[in-house]
């Protein structure tokens, strides 16, 4: 490897460092036959975070990928599409707007071409389950390695998908979670995000423009469908699924 590659790639890994954590793992790889990854195509990122988004443009550029965008929100991100003409939305859905997963299946609508990659910090069946729905061709781990996200970001490019085998393990622990929490309402899902955060009936019913015993009645509803008698096992739910 040339001495400038070698300067490059050990910034990347740099950048990337506090946030992956190098290991193998068995993964569902879905491709065309005879086909590899692709050079000049142009890929989109959406995540809150500088220091992810520098290190995955730096990635894709040792690999022949374009950075055509980066966005901090899901909203800035669709109303630009219209004129940025990429190939791949790399995106975090974590930090955005509740109503992050009905902009992305508008996008896949509007876009077909345009494919999407998962890049979480979540590995929640649910937010699998709400991914699959809205259309992404792939969901891996932050955590995944360098060479699984550049894998990935190829199988994707020419036509395949990938789901990480390793987000298979929350399902196995917790089988009953993505089915209930799919059954359950945007405001119920609100809801838990603010119980997580650790806000009170009365801020909660501020936010959300209802009383507290509206608020109560609710928390009361979520609790008898999943089962639970105390508060604490409502904030465990919220928590493992990353709702907050």
């Amino acid at each position: 490897m040339a001495p400038e590659r070698q300067k490059i790639m050990a910034k990347i890994k740099t950048s990337l460092s506090h946030l992956f954590f190098a290991h193998g793992e068995n993964d569902i790889f879905v491709t065309p036959s005879g086909q590899s990854g692709m050079s000049d195509k142009k890929v989109i990122l959406l995540d809150v975070s500088s220091l992810l988004r520098t290190g995955i443009q730096g990635l894709l550029a040792e690999h022949g990928y374009q950075t055509a965008a980066q966005f901090l929100t899901i909203e800035a991100m669709h109303s630009a599409l219209p004129e940025l003409h990429a190939d791949l939305i790399i995106m975090e859905h974590l930090q955005q707007s509740p109503e992050v997963f009905s902009h992305l299946v508008q996008i896949r609508k509007a876009y077909p071409a345009i494919k999407v990659l998962i890049l979480s910090s979540s590995s929640s069946d649910f937010h699998i389950q709400l991914s699959r729905r809205a259309g992404a061709s792939g969901y891996i781990n932050k955590n995944s390695s360098l060479d699984k996200i550049i894998n990935t970001v190829n199988t994707i490019t020419t036509g395949g998908y990938c789901y990480g085998s390793e987000l298979w393990q929350h399902h196995a622990r917790y089988p009953r979670d993505a089915s209930l929490l799919l059954s359950l309402s945007h405001i119920d899902i609100c809801i838990l995000r603010y119980i997580s955060a650790g806000y009170s009936n009365q801020i909660i019913a501020s936010l959300l423009n209802m009383n507290n015993k509206k608020v109560s009645a609710y928390k009361q509803r979520i609790m008898a469908k999943f089962n639970m008698t105390r508060l604490a096992e409502l904030v465990d739910l919220a928590k493992r699924n990353y709702l907050y």
